[in-house]
């Protein structure tokens, strides 16, 4: 199993982009989190927008390439200041086969992504980490100074056969 990174998989202005296109739809987010402890904002991208194109695309150049996988959602998820993650092990679906954060802003203090076996990393604007939730338990350290943004993917195993060439 494989956690990688990619630097600037964003620009910052498309990082910009989604957190005014989260704060233009923030009344279609909902409140989660445990028993109202460190509550997150999740946004549920619809497929059908220009913006859930626009990553599903850029999203499954890496995960195919990964793991032959392709986006099943993505989210925009506020992460208001005081609010943080416990570790865990993604439990979307049973066949999801990835995850990933894209940190959209990097203007706040903590809420970095860390995984239990040591490694860390910090928030950078445009960052993207992939890696299988279910495999690397993982959690998010407290957010403090701003809000915290991020886009959130989850993958399934791409079904598409490619044709075999019969070569004579």
């Amino acid at each position: 199993m494989i956690i990688q990174v990619y630097d600037h998989f964003l620009t910052v202005d498309e990082c910009n982009y989604l957190i005014d296109f989260y704060k233009n739809n923030k009344d279609l987010s909902v409140e989660f989190g445990q028993e109202g402890r460190y509550p997150r904002w999740p946004f549920e991208m619809h497929p059908n927008t220009t913006e859930f194109k626009l990553l599903q695309n850029k999203l499954n150049e890496k995960s195919i390439y990964v793991n032959n996988s392709i986006i099943d959602y993505i989210q925009i998820v506020r992460w208001p200041i005081g609010s943080k993650q416990d570790p865990h092990y993604d439990v979307a679906h049973n066949f999801t086969t990835l995850a990933s954060i894209i940190y959209l802003n990097d203007n706040f203090i903590g809420g970095e992504t860390y995984f239990t076996d040591g490694m860390t990393f910090a928030p950078r604007q445009g960052r993207l980490i992939l890696f299988d939730g279910q495999y690397f338990e993982h959690g998010v350290h407290d957010v403090s100074g701003n809000e915290r943004y991020v886009v959130a993917a989850w993958y399934k195993k791409n079904e598409k056969r490619t044709k075999k060439i019969k070569v004579y």
